[in-house]
């Protein structure tokens, strides 16, 4: 399961999590946040740090967009994600798009960034809704 959490968006998908655990699924997990600044904006740290190093979050991409001089973003983050998948990456239609053919994997719309994400071989698919 893919989750993008930007700022208290987080909240749902701890909940994901803890229900995927209590469920018996084993199926791998990767969480995306970014908020403004780690020390005081990273909710549910010590939570989401535990589930990482036990290894039921299985990937964490974080993004403190006020930590540094260049503002960075779960979009950027996301951005580098594809870049190092290679030639596994693909574009893909939308699930939504009437002219999707038969058996394509399921793409989700993340309606806060505009990405599109599919998590078929754990290769993540971007394209930039226009």
């Amino acid at each position: 399961m893919i989750m993008v959490g930007p700022g208290t968006g987080i909240a749902p998908f701890r909940a994901f999590l803890h229900e995927r655990r209590a469920l018996g699924h084993t199926g791998p997990n990767w969480l995306f946040f970014g908020e403004q600044h780690a020390a005081t904006d990273f909710y549910y740290r010590e939570e989401i740090e535990e589930l990482r190093k036990d290894g039921f979050l299985t990937e964490l991409d974080l993004a403190f967009s006020r930590d540094q001089a260049d503002k960075v973003y779960v979009q950027d983050r996301m951005r580098e994600r594809v870049r190092c998948c290679g030639s596994g990456c693909r574009r893909a239609p939308t699930s939504t798009s009437a002219a999707m053919p038969t058996g394509w994997p399921r793409t989700s719309t993340v309606p806060s960034t505009g990405w599109s994400l599919n998590t078929e071989n754990w290769h993540l698919v971007v394209r930039r809704r226009t």
